[in-house]
């Protein structure tokens, strides 16, 4: 399964980083995706609903 996504590095936009703690986010990678909540930090339970919702679609 694809899943299409956008890769922002901070380094190359540390303008982001304050909205980033601004929302709450303490480590990276930050995951959004439409529909779901965003989360950081390596997060393989999230990523396998996000795979199980997008292949139950």
């Amino acid at each position: 399964m694809n899943i299409d996504f956008k890769e922002i590095n901070i380094d190359e936009h540390p303008e982001l980083i304050a909205q980033l703690k601004a929302e709450g986010h303490r480590q990276t990678p930050v995951v959004k995706i439409s529909g779901f909540d965003s989360f950081s930090g390596f997060r393989p339970d999230a990523l396998k609903k996000v795979v199980a919702a997008k292949a139950a679609a």
